[in-house]
């Protein structure tokens, strides 16, 4: 029998860390990775998803914090554990590529990153199709770093590319394809010259749709372990289809009995449950 640490504690730090990535409270969000990283190395293996998961959500962390030297090693590190262990094409691989890729864009090395970030764009395109959510978001944050090369035609092909096939996909009014609207905005502001007004766009797009996005939730959140579950699942679930918003405000009502259970280190160790424990 394999023991590791209780999978409730092991959920309240995950939901807690990625809840507080969304809400933009980066100093609270380093400290639940960094503790739910060194929590998950003593029992887990370097290359096990939850290690690897956690890496990569401090590596996100510390870019928003503009630690890039420690965020790009992370970034480097998680993205040659997954390509190793679980093959180029994976999606979660391909994530790992395009934020690296995004990451060295913004520290000034953007030539690098394109090959980087071209890559990530085809891959996802074979593996999860062209009208998945993930592709469109790729082609978008390409457009990105062509704008940042000044290669505005490039940019412009891959933006409005991401803008037609979310309005198909999605309709004109659905949060995603606003997003895409919105760097398509930037962009042109950016090719005009119009530095402030790219800033304007630039911070609207921030203040993103904290709306559920039509998801309700189906859980009595209660003081019970069953309840922490299933709010996981629920709330991880919505995440691993981009809806971070969503997900945060399903998990509002839940953060007081959340950091109570994340407070508490006395908790007993507990056999894995299915998505928790080792694999």
């Amino acid at each position: 029998m394999v023991l590791c640490p209780d999978p409730y504690y092991l959920a309240s730090q995950e939901l807690l860390g990625s809840y507080y990535l969304v809400r933009n409270d980066m100093p609270n969000a380093r400290h639940v990775f960094e503790s739910a990283l060194q929590v998950k190395m003593k029992v887990f293996s370097e290359c096990h998803p939850q290690v690897l998961s956690a890496m990569e959500s401090l590596a996100d962390v510390l870019k928003n914090l503009k630690e890039f030297e420690g965020s790009y090693a992370l970034f480097v590190k998680v993205l040659n554990l997954r390509t190793a262990n679980s093959g180029p094409l994976d999606a979660a691989t391909i994530k790992c590529k395009m934020s690296l890729a995004i990451m060295m864009c913004e520290i000034g090395r953007a030539e690098e990153s394109m090959g980087i970030a071209t890559e990530a764009l085809k891959d996802a395109n074979d593996t999860l199709g062209p009208s998945h959510w993930q592709v469109l978001e790729y082609l978008a944050a390409v457009g990105h770093i062509y704008t940042h090369l000044k290669r505005y035609d490039e940019a412009l092909y891959y933006v409005n590319t991401a803008l037609d096939r979310s309005i198909k996909e999605m309709g004109p009014d659905h949060y995603r394809t606003k997003e895409v609207r919105l760097k398509k905005e930037w962009l042109e502001r950016v090719q005009r010259g119009d530095m402030a007004g790219a800033e304007q766009v630039y911070q609207q797009s921030q203040q993103k749709d904290h709306g559920s996005h039509g998801v309700q939730s189906t859980v009595d959140v209660s003081a019970t372990d069953e309840a922490v579950l299933q709010l996981y699942a629920q709330c991880k679930a919505l995440m691993e289809q981009g809806q971070g918003f969503a997900a945060a405000n399903q998990f509002d009502k839940a953060l007081p009995y959340y950091e109570q259970v994340y407070s508490n280190t006395d908790l007993p160790q507990c056999t894995s449950l299915p998505g928790v424990g080792p694999e």
